[in-house]
């Protein structure tokens, strides 16, 4: 049950983009300053997130034999997760509209995945304090909820993908340096 559940949460951060953290020279990376705006754009977001992508990067550690301190390790990873995710969102806000067509409108649904991804997150801390820990077939279940609440989250398109309809936003979030770090738009492939 635990495994499913850090199953779970390794899923919402893969959504958020923030599944991995690259290590070593960063493959294709370029080493050079930014090229282009986008590059500009992308290097700026990226490195102002980095923090918080290594931070998510940690998996909680849940004892499965003591359900109080899992309930307080998962309240802990919880909210760190929302807390990342909304300092994300404030990131790509304060680095404005990046510089492709649709920019704008790019930005607004980023910020509105990130927004759904928030409010599962706290669904989930909700469901979470109700859990008791005294009974454990209802701290069983109440952790079976908070599971079923991030793979929900899982099943989302990633907020990274609608960045990466443009090639170019694409291109600049597997390339520049602290994208590439992070593991910006892995796996991801341009529509335009």
């Amino acid at each position: 049950m635990t495994r499913r559940l850090v199953v779970a949460a390794a899923a919402a951060l893969a959504l958020a983009g923030c599944g991995s953290t690259s290590q070593g020279d960063g493959g294709a990376a370029s080493t050079t300053a930014a090229a282009s705006p986008v590059d500009a754009w992308a290097e700026k977001v990226c490195s102002g997130v980095a923090d918080e992508f290594t931070e998510l990067a940690k998996q909680p550690n849940i004892d499965p034999g003591d359900p109080a301190a899992a309930k307080a390790a998962m309240g802990e990873f919880l909210g760190k997760l929302d807390g990342a995710m909304r300092t994300i969102k404030a990131a790509f806000a304060d680095a404005g509209a990046p510089p492709v067509a649709n920019g704008d409108k790019l930005l607004a649904d980023f910020g509105t995945r990130i927004d759904e991804i928030t409010t599962t997150i706290g669904q989930a801390r909700t469901e979470l304090d109700a859990t008791s820990t005294t009974d454990p077939a209802a701290f069983q279940q109440g952790f079976l909820k908070v599971a079923q609440q991030l793979q929900a989250v899982g099943t989302k398109q990633s907020p990274l993908e609608g960045l990466n309809g443009d090639a170019d936003l694409a291109q600049a979030l597997r390339s520049t340096p602290s994208c590439a770090a992070i593991g910006g738009g892995a796996g991801a492939t341009p529509t335009s």
